[in-house]
């Protein structure tokens, strides 16, 4: 296998992952996966180059018109009572055109969303990936897992006003984070729900703390992954109801990805939201949003344009 990575976590500078010889890791795990690719490689300075692309899939993105999308947010909503779900994210993907090369795509994310992980993935057999995460899975230090719910979506100037609708889905999001506290790994603590904006979005989080030791990682992500916050809550449910209604595959977006270096004890895992698949000179954005039965269809339509911006501005 062959290829690179391009990253860049929020404060630190940018680097790059090769694959290859070398003891440093990136993990990359897909929406339906619960265990994670895990590459092997060196992690070097990231130097500004031109490299190759990529790009061949087996398989093009299939892209969700806005009738197909209304569609489905009528099957989601009658689905809600018969299977007893609160709450689960419709998604869709966007097709633009996009004439920059890798290593523009990076700096214009790296320069444009300071606070969030960027990253620009290129590899064989998986194709070539683009994405600016403001969600942190988890952190892992001095034997603390830390993670975090973030939930809930405004574009208003003034932030501090929240629907009944955004505070029900970032609540969801927090009770399932709390039920994850086991004897072996004790939730610790907690803070208050705050507002953080990413981009021209603002979202309400709160914070969470673990007692957990390194050997706990891969058992914690696999019951963390996916959370409410890209799939829904119950997870069976929402997730057989998100296989059967949505008309492409999700891949690696709502999955996650982060970067090992090489026998440290610490690192991040983040959320593959706000990211971009890229096939030539075609660009594929995957955006979505949860839904409760409170949700309306032309509404969440307008929040995943809106939320295409992200990406989308980048591209120019």
């Amino acid at each position: 296998m062959k290829g690179y990575v391009l990253f860049k976590y929020p404060g630190k500078s940018p680097k790059k992952f090769i694959i290859g010889e070398g003891s440093d890791q990136v993990y990359l795990c897909a929406f339906l996966e619960r265990d994670p690719q895990i590459l092997t490689g060196e992690i070097i300075a990231y130097n500004g180059k031109k490299g190759r692309r990529y790009d061949r899939v087996s398989e093009i993105p299939v892209v969700t018109s806005k009738e197909e999308y209304l569609g489905q947010f009528e099957k989601f909503q009658r689905e809600f009572t018969s299977q007893g779900i609160s709450k689960t994210i419709l998604s869709r993907i966007k097709l633009v055109n996009n004439t920059l090369e890798i290593d523009d795509l990076f700096t214009r994310l790296t320069d444009r969303y300071k606070t969030a992980f960027c990253y620009v993935l290129t590899i064989e057999g998986i194709g070539t990936w683009a994405g600016a995460s403001p969600e942190t899975l988890l952190k892992f230090k001095e034997n603390r897992i830390d993670t975090v719910a973030l939930a809930g979506t405004k574009y208003s100037a003034d932030p501090s006003v929240w629907t009944f609708k955004e505070k029900e889905e970032h609540g969801l999001v927090e009770k399932y984070i709390i039920d994850l506290s086991t004897e072996e790994v004790p939730l610790v603590h907690k803070t208050d729900t705050r507002v953080v904006k990413a981009g021209n979005l603002f979202h309400l989080k709160s914070e969470f703390s673990f007692q957990a030791s390194k050997k706990d990682i891969s058992t914690f992500l696999r019951r963390i992954h996916p959370t409410p916050a890209i799939c829904g809550l119950p997870y069976e449910a929402s997730k057989q109801l998100i296989i059967e209604t949505e008309n492409h595959d999700r891949n690696l977006y709502c999955g996650y990805l982060g970067v090992v270096e090489d026998d440290s004890e610490e690192f991040s895992m983040y959320v593959n939201i706000r990211c971009m698949q890229l096939i030539g000179d075609k660009a594929y954005l995957y955006i979505g949003g949860g839904i409760t039965k409170d949700s309306e269809g032309e509404s969440e339509w307008e929040e995943t344009e809106r939320k295409s911006e992200v990406m989308g501005s980048v591209l120019g």
